[in-house]
């Protein structure tokens, strides 16, 4: 069954990745993706002391971004662009974490994939789509947790990432220079300009989690 699909996971110590579809369910924290591009993973980056599963799917909508996630993530202070028709037809009916993709924020990124962040009902969500006709994942991590870590979305193998290689799109807080990608005993970093970053490597396995300084 993964041979075909896009494969999504999460470590044990990455319980934050949210269950979009229906093509794969990984054992883990429970993940699925859906679309057709080979090999792609997603995970979240939070420390596995302090994740906690997303809100069930019957939460309602956030109605408007809290104010302090606008106070502390300068894209949250954009215009609202909601996502891509693509992406919210691959999420209909399975929002979780009390996502509003209406209240979506373009990540700006030179890169053949989409991505935006949205925010829920006490989480903060990136939505990642890796080309127009890939399959849609979504990471969240918990209000508190985006705060002090960020929060990313990783795939593997898709695009810009090359071959079996890692490619992690993030978010960070106002402030946050560099955010370190930590994984196993590895660190990277990666600059954060105007709260964005961007890592491409050759690494095998996601994050464990993020620091920032």
């Amino acid at each position: 069954m993964m041979n075909a699909m896009t494969r999504r996971w999460a470590t044990p110590l990455s319980c934050t990745l949210v269950a979009l579809g229906a093509a794969v369910a990984v054992a883990g924290c429970g993940s699925s993706g859906t679309g057709t591009a080979p090999d792609t993973r997603t995970s979240s980056t939070t420390p596995a002391s302090t994740t906690g599963s997303p809100a069930a799917t019957t939460t309602s909508p956030v109605e408007r971004v809290p104010n302090r996630m606008r106070d502390r993530f300068a894209l949250l202070r954009e215009p609202a662009v909601g996502v891509s028709s693509h992406a919210r037809a691959a999420l209909r009916g399975r929002l979780v974490a009390g996502m509003n993709l209406a209240l979506a924020r373009r990540i700006p990124l030179s890169l053949s994939g989409s991505y935006w962040l949205v925010p829920g009902a006490g989480y903060l969500c990136v939505v990642g789509q890796t080309s127009s006709t890939a399959g849609v994942g979504t990471v969240c991590a918990r209000d508190a947790l985006a705060l002090a870590h960020g929060v990313a979305f990783t795939t593997f193998g898709a695009g810009e990432a090359g071959g079996a290689g890692r490619l992690i799109v993030g978010v960070a807080p106002d402030g946050a220079r560099d955010v370190l990608i930590h994984t196993g005993g590895a660190v990277v970093t990666a600059s954060a300009q105007d709260g964005v970053f961007v890592e491409r490597d050759q690494q095998t396995d996601p994050p464990d989690y993020l620091s920032l300084r």
